[in-house]
């Protein structure tokens, strides 16, 4: 593993690629919960949305 000072900017950390797996997994537990009152075809879209923002 590259110690921090020597990623390069565009390679995210552990923390944050284990951030945004949490997150893509809550979203989806809750989807699976019916906590979400979204279609499958729509949480991907909101996914994909929010990802390409990294």
């Amino acid at each position: 593993m590259l110690l921090e000072k020597d990623r390069p900017n565009n390679i995210p950390s552990l923390v944050e690629i284990d951030f945004i797996v949490s997150g893509i997994m809550g979203l989806v537990t809750d989807y699976v919960s019916q906590q979400l009152t979204l279609t499958a075809d729509e949480l991907y879209e909101e996914i994909y949305r929010l990802l390409q923002k990294f």
